[in-house]
Order: structure tokens, then sequence, then C-alpha cells
């Protein structure tokens, strides 16, 4: 949903809210990624490394890299930027602010109840696989203790 409102906005660009916009949607994307690699974290915890990501990534323009890597392949430009603004820096911080006030309020981006450890190739399988999922180990012991 991030992406493609991020992408919509980018089609407005006329309109002096749509850089800001689009940024603090850019953090939210990051807040979800980074939620969803590390499940376990207090959510408080994962909104700061996704200003983090966002800002070493801000940074990182300024050595012009981004930009000459954008040249080359421009769907680069959509995800490391070109040019530093100081601005964006806040806009990220409101929207990873907006992204964890939502899942403080709903819980639907990080649910550490329904965490089952580390994500590796094995816990996939072992995911995906209903003879081994925590439902089918609860079927077993109820028919078990019959």
């Amino acid at each position: 949903m991030s992406v493609v409102l991020g992408l919509s906005i980018r089609t407005l660009r006329d309109a002096a809210w749509t850089g800001p916009a689009g940024d603090g949607l850019y953090a939210v994307l990051v807040y979800v990624l980074v939620a969803i690699l590390i499940p376990s974290r207090s959510k408080a915890l994962i909104a700061a490394a996704a200003v983090t990501v966002c800002l070493m990534i801000e940074l990182f323009q300024l050595t012009g890299l981004p930009a000459s890597l954008g040249e080359s392949w421009p769907p680069l430009r959509l995800i490391l930027g070109t040019t530093f603004g100081a601005a964006d820096v806040l806009a990220y911080a409101c929207g990873a602010a907006v992204a964890y006030a939502v899942d403080r309020t709903t819980g639907t981006v990080v649910d550490c109840s329904r965490y089952h450890g580390p994500l590796t190739i094995q816990s996939l399988v072992r995911r995906s696989d209903p003879a081994v999922s925590p439902v089918s180990d609860r079927r077993t012991n109820l028919t078990d203790r019959r």
C-alpha cells in the first residue's frame, strides 16, 4: 500500500506536499520491512531502526554515488534518491512515527504473539508444512489425550 501511494504521489510532482509525503511513505515502507526482519523487537526499536536506515540512505546521497547509480539504472533513483535534503530527515521521522502509532494502536504490522523464532529457510519450511504447524500439533495433542 505504501509503495502504491508513494508511486502515485510521484505523478503529482507540481504540488509542494508531494516530496515530504513521498518521503514519509518511504519511511513507512522501511518500517514495515524492518518489522518483517525483526518481529520480536519492540515497536519503538523498529521505528528507531527505520529512521536510522532512512537517515543512512539520505546521508549516502551526500557522496553523489546514488545519483550516478540512478543514471545507470533509473529504478535505483526511487530506492536511493539522488540529492541530500535536510527536510527529508524530518519527513522520514514523521513517517516512521505514523507507522509506529498505527502499529501500536492496531498491532497490524508487528504481532509478537505470532512470532515463532528467527526467520530461516528451515523455519519457513516448517511453517508451510501442515503436518508440523502449531495448529496440527495442538490437534495431535488433543487426540493423544483421548
